[in-house]
């Protein structure tokens, strides 16, 4: 969180790129939990900041299909190469000299996800198939520790998602 002090400091304000559709998933790990959640769609949204977590109004947004080969790594690559072109559409905006235009976010609308990650990335076997599989998707990004899988009483990690393969 950032002080109301320090966002008040740029005359024009703060900005942030988020990756996802503001309001839902607001929060860290937004990529994550919407592959996890089966999601079909997401997004990139810049959008001022205040004191809340990514509740700022919302200048741009673009959506991101989330594909059934996709996992939190592609996702975020794609989120990248968006969240690019709203910040160049945002500079251009800026320098035209005229207002930016925002929107209030919807607050009613408003997902929020915690400073976790799903399950704590532990499968959990009483899920659907699809829903494991979502999973670990979602937990193929290396910033992520491995997807861990409990047989007997030992513990086993997934370390790599060539199995995806198959599916593109």
């Amino acid at each position: 969180m950032i002080p109301k002090e320090i966002l008040e400091i740029p005359s024009l304000g703060c900005i942030n790129i988020h990756p996802a559709l503001l309001p839902k998933y607001r929060g860290r790990y937004s990529t994550a939990h919407a592959i996890f959640n089966g999601g079909i769609e997401t997004g990139a949204t810049l959008h001022w900041m205040d004191e809340g977590i990514d509740s700022g109004p919302i200048i741009l947004q673009e959506s991101i299909a989330i594909e059934p080969s996709d996992t939190a790594k592609t996702l975020w690559d794609n989120f990248t190469v968006e969240g690019e072109k709203l910040f160049v559409k945002f500079l251009e905006l800026w320098l035209s000299g005229n207002p930016i235009p925002s929107q209030t976010q919807d607050g009613s609308l408003a997902t929020y996800y915690p400073k976790a990650l799903p399950n704590e990335g532990i499968i959990d076997w009483s899920w659907s198939g699809e829903k494991i599989r979502n999973f670990i998707r979602a937990m193929t990004f290396n910033l992520f520790p491995p997807v861990k899988i409990g047989i007997g009483n030992k513990t086993m990690v997934i370390i790599d998602e060539k199995y995806y393969a198959g599916l593109k």
